[in-house]
């Protein structure tokens, strides 16, 4: 029985890989300008924008999936920056919805997509854990002597407030910028937490 042949290594050239992260970049740069445009991102508008052929799409990305799932990461990354979880008080979180939205408005057209594609809700969902936790933390350590079912309103409320839709909606309906936005969410939230303070204080009859 003859020995099986020897396999070749395969050979992974640093240059050919660092040629197609490239690429990959560009295309998806070229999804960004195509929605940023009001232009459907069809495989051959892409490759049109990102000046390559369509079959260079397709090997990058072979389903819309796919492709979706790696350009709403890269909008998240490159052009509104990882949101923080951290956030324990109000003042905390507010200066984070401020940042947030203030970065909404620098991407508007990318972020409106987002939260109108299916791709873009799956990808919030993937950190809704990490999301709702943050809200629990500030509500908890905001109304401290509450009861469960008023903090989980709360809660509740708190991440419709700080939510692109919120931003979206008052952006869209209202005509108001970052600041304007970011100063109703202090308001309303402020409100709603200096009456619920004063309704868990008030001694019952």
């Amino acid at each position: 029985m003859k020995a099986a042949a020897a396999r070749k290594p395969v050979y992974e050239s640093p240059l050919r890989e660092a040629q197609a992260q490239a690429t990959g970049e560009q295309i998806l740069a070229a999804v960004a300008t195509l929605i940023e445009a009001g232009m459907e991102p069809t495989y051959a508008a892409i490759a049109k924008q990102a000046g390559v052929q369509e079959r260079t799409v397709y090997r990058h990305f072979p389903s819309k999936d796919d492709l979706y799932e790696k350009f709403w990461w890269m909008v998240v990354d490159a052009r509104l920056g990882r949101t923080g979880y951290d956030a324990s008080t109000l003042d905390e979180l507010l200066c984070a919805v401020k940042a947030t939205f203030t970065a909404f408005d620098g991407n508007a057209a990318l972020v409106t997509e987002m939260l109108h594609s299916r791709y873009g809700l799956a990808m919030r969902l993937r950190t809704n854990d990490r999301r709702t936790a943050m809200f629990q933390r500030v509500v908890r350590n905001e109304l401290p002597d509450a009861d469960a079912k008023t903090r989980h309103r709360a809660a509740s409320v708190t991440q419709l407030l700080y939510s692109g839709m919120a931003w979206h909606t008052m952006r869209a309906y209202w005509g108001m910028d970052a600041n304007d936005a970011s100063a109703s969410v202090e308001q309303a939230l402020r409100a709603m937490f200096a009456g619920l303070q004063t309704k868990v204080r008030r001694p019952k009859r």
